[in-house]
């Protein structure tokens, strides 16, 4: 497989595009690390993953805050000793009230 033994990390993973491309991701043999702020949905893809064969883990993550972001770099980092792709979905919409 194109990405045994990879490690990603999406961020506001909780759509459909961020399904998607985690579900490509972890057929090709990537462990996919799933974080949004709210954890049901990207549980729920976990689950679908790992029932298809493939590794994920789920977890609750407001990625418009860098603290709670830098934490859970480090954890990926901890558990699986690197991260080769990282991806960040938030839509523009989720932007609003944010400075950029």
């Amino acid at each position: 497989m194109l990405l045994q033994n990879k490690n990603a990390i999406l961020f506001a993973a909780g759509g459909s595009i961020g399904g998607a491309i985690a579900r490509s991701l972890a057929k090709a043999g990537a462990k996919v690390f799933l974080s949004n702020h709210h954890i049901a949905p990207v549980q729920k893809l976990a689950e679908e993953i790992i029932a298809a064969g493939g590794e994920a883990e789920a977890s609750q993550v407001d990625a418009l805050n860098e603290q709670p972001v830098d934490e859970y770099v480090n954890q990926v980092v901890k558990k699986a000793n690197n991260i080769d792709i990282s991806m960040n979905l938030i839509k523009t919409e989720d932007l609003q009230g944010y400075p950029l």
